[in-house]
């Protein structure tokens, strides 16, 4: 558990064995700032608990068709060995769940899917340094250098882990930022950056799903 998210971590060595018990459905559904791209995995038998509910393990803010082709081939390369299916309504009500509650991205364990996170040891413990920026606060990435690492000389190595980050705002990869107060890299636009970060600042309330 790490704040308001449960997190499950596959050592990449493991994905492939790990993958092979995991059904993972996928699509994509308008969100408060643009198209979303979320992907959900769930044992292929269920078992009691949080296998039930099962784990996000993509979200992401395609621009274009271009992004979204981008997004599914490393959904299928990351979990080679898992069953993936297009679900276009499962896409739907899993955005609406993650963006129409107040402070959107405080995820409920008890009641939600959790998160399913695999990467390299270094990449984990950033995105885990991200998960516990509260909400509406930004970091810069020499501060996150420093959390992760104890240098702000690391800086770059975060940056590139910030990045690859496969869950886009429920890991809040937008809220750091750059020391002199410019936005930084984010891998899905300037704009959506900063939509992003206005919109948490404004509250993140209110936002309805166009019938």
């Amino acid at each position: 558990m790490i704040g308001e998210l449960l997190v499950r971590v596959v050592p990449p060595q493991h994905r492939r064995r790990h993958g092979a018990r995991l059904l993972i459905r996928h699509g994509a559904a308008p969100g408060p700032f643009g198209e979303v791209f979320i992907a959900h995995a769930q044992p292929v038998v269920a078992t009691a608990g949080q296998g039930e509910r099962g784990w996000l393990c993509c979200l992401g803010f395609p621009r274009d068709e271009a992004d979204l082709a981008q997004l599914r081939r490393e959904l299928w390369a990351r979990w080679s060995s898992a069953r993936v299916r297009d679900d276009p309504s499962l896409a739907e009500l899993l955005v609406r769940r993650v963006f129409s509650g107040p402070r959107a991205s405080s995820w409920d364990p008890s009641a939600g899917p959790g998160l399913l996170l695999s990467g390299t040891s270094f990449q984990l413990r950033v995105w885990q340094e991200l998960l516990t920026i509260p909400w509406g606060e930004l970091r810069t990435y020499g501060q996150m250098a420093l959390a992760v690492s104890g240098s702000r000389a690391a800086a770059r190595a975060v940056g590139r882990a910030v990045g690859a980050n496969p869950i886009s705002w429920l890991v809040p990869c937008h809220r750091v930022v750059r020391a002199s107060g410019g936005l930084g890299g984010y891998r899905w636009g300037e704009a959506t950056k900063r939509a992003a970060i206005a919109w948490e600042l404004g509250s993140g309330d209110g936002w309805v799903p166009a019938k």
